[in-house]
Order: C-alpha cells, then structure tokens, then sequence
C-alpha cells in the first residue's frame, strides 16, 4: 500500500525563500483581515458620514493586502519562475540571437 502522506520528493520540497514567501502571504492575509474589521467598525458608527482619507486608505490597503497575500500563498516562489514565450508572441529579440546587420 502506497503511503498518502509520505515526505515530499526532494523537487517538491520548500525551501526556505518559497516558505518565507508564503509567510509573507499569511501576514499579509492577517493584515488584510485586521484592516477589514477596523474598516467595519469604522464605518458602522452613527451619524453617517462621507468616507474620510484614513478609511479610503484602510479600504485599499485591505484590497491590496488581499490580492498579494492570496498570490504568495498559492504561488510561493513560483509566482517569480520564467516562463517560456513562444517565438509568435516575443515582442523582442533577445541579446544573444540579435544579428549584427
């Protein structure tokens, strides 16, 4: 019987940039949830007001928070790799292929 939860194959292993990544990730996860509650309560109280500058920076920053800390904590260091661009879509050449003509 195959073991399920068996240790990681050495290229599936993390390693320390792509966990502290993902720490980054998680941090700004829980930044994001702290300013989103602060954000709630601020603008729950009585009498209504027009959004003041601090609660349209908590509300971007919340927004932003979100959206770096999802993509860190999914792609970890994978959210940096190369990736190949086919010769169809390259919009330069690159260095080493540039003929001296």
């Amino acid at each position: 019987m195959p073991a399920i939860a068996g240790p990681l194959e050495p290229s599936r292993r993390l390693s320390a940039v792509d966990a502290a990544l993902r720490g980054a990730g998680i941090a700004l996860l829980a930044f994001c949830a702290t300013t989103s509650l602060w954000l709630c309560r601020a603008v729950q109280h009585a009498p209504a007001h027009p959004p003041t500058a601090r609660e349209v920076a908590g509300a971007a920053s919340a927004v932003l928070g979100w959206s770096f800390g999802w993509a860190l904590l999914v792609e970890g260091r994978g959210l940096f790799a190369r990736v190949p661009v086919p010769p169809r879509h390259a919009r330069f050449v690159p260095h080493e292929q540039r003929s001296l003509t």
